[in-house]
């Protein structure tokens, strides 16, 4: 996406400038979520100075925390989609001196400084001021690599390695409308159990335990705003413009796939991104089978045993749902759009 597709890409960003004017949505496990959803905003943005694609199509689905590692990581061509590593190849337990020299820049300048900032207690863990310490000490990059990726070091490392990322998130709202049909599959179980032989009775119990499935089960988005590290992408940026070729292009994966990403004027870097996650829960409180037997004894008229027995599979269903659907919800984040520096986008060959 760099200099030889200028007036491509000009093009497209206009092209791109007009059809995001319009309000964005997506739709995320049946529920339509807008733009002005997230805040008073038309379209998924939020980072700045960054190029940005159309919304993904099919929009890309990854488990809770996994969806920052396509930080880093390339387009070969920037009209699609599909990712390539490149920057996100610090998290491989294997040496890439040009990536590695930057890498152990950036902790030492301020990868260490934001994860104390974060986590102040970590000053006093042992094996932190070990991994810090013996880190500082050695010289060889590809030895501060061995270091780093000691198992013992496991959880500092992990929390290095992400330091290489500025994430923000923002919870919004889920209307009680779109929260509806998402228990829509809960409302059809309950609607199974055999309540009794009378149809008015049946049919009032059936909307109080349709009411109760869309008071209790509480849904709310989470927009996730992802970029490499300001700081990391000067570090990038500085080697880049101050190291020799024969240094940048080792011959290793990471030298040739940066090679390759240079001179391709159709390539863009995903420096950036923007992700929702659905967050579902069932509100304990409500389900609880005494509470919901004495509703239907109160509001029905009906025996307090085939209460309990009701109220029994009304608990049942509610933790079901929650076991099967709901956790699911908490446990995927969906990538919508990428971002691209124009820092990384400008990157000389």
């Amino acid at each position: 996406m760099k200099r030889i597709a200028q007036l491509c890409i000009l093009a497209f960003f206009i092209i791109t400038s007009f059809s995001v004017a319009k309000k964005e949505s997506v739709t995320i496990y049946g529920i339509k979520i807008s733009a002005s959803d997230v805040g008073a905003q038309k379209t998924f943005s939020g980072v700045s100075k960054l190029y940005e694609t159309r919304l993904l199509s099919p929009l890309e689905e990854y488990s809770t925390a996994d969806f920052f590692y396509k930080l880093g990581t390339y387009r070969n061509d920037y009209q699609y989609s599909e990712t390539l590593d490149l920057f996100n190849l610090s998290l491989e337990n294997r040496s890439y001196p040009f990536l590695d020299s930057i890498d152990f820049d950036f902790y030492q300048s301020r990868g260490f400084d934001i994860i104390e900032q974060k986590n102040p207690a970590i000053v006093e863990e042992a094996k932190y001021v070990d991994l810090k310490k013996r880190i500082n000490e050695t010289k060889e990059i590809k030895e501060r690599k061995k270091i780093l990726f000691e198992d013992q070091y496991r959880y500092f490392r992990n929390l290095l390695l992400a330091s290489r990322y500025d994430i923000t998130s923002k919870k919004f709202t889920i209307t009680k409308e779109k929260v509806s049909k998402t228990t829509a599959e809960l409302k059809a179980k309950l609607d199974t159990i055999i309540i009794n032989s009378n149809l008015q009775a049946s049919a009032n119990i059936r909307a109080y335990l349709s009411r109760l499935a869309d008071e209790t089960v509480k849904i709310e988005g989470i927009y996730w705003l992802g970029q490499l590290h300001p700081n990391y992408i000067a570090k990038i940026s500085y080697y880049m413009r101050t190291t020799a070729a024969s240094i940048k292009y080792s011959g290793d994966q990471f030298g040739n796939t940066l090679k390759d990403y240079v001179t391709n004027g159709k390539a863009a870097a995903n420096t950036g991104l923007a992700a929702i996650q659905i967050a579902g829960y069932v509100d304990k409180t409500r389900i609880k089978v005494d509470s919901i037997s004495s509703e239907l004894q109160a509001k029905s008229n009906i025996p307090a045993d085939k209460a309990t027995s009701i109220a029994t599979q009304v608990n049942f269903e509610f933790t079901r749902s929650e076991t099967l659907t709901l956790h699911k919800m908490f446990n995927s984040v969906f990538v919508i759009r990428y971002f691209t520096s124009k820092i990384i986008d400008e990157l000389p060959q």
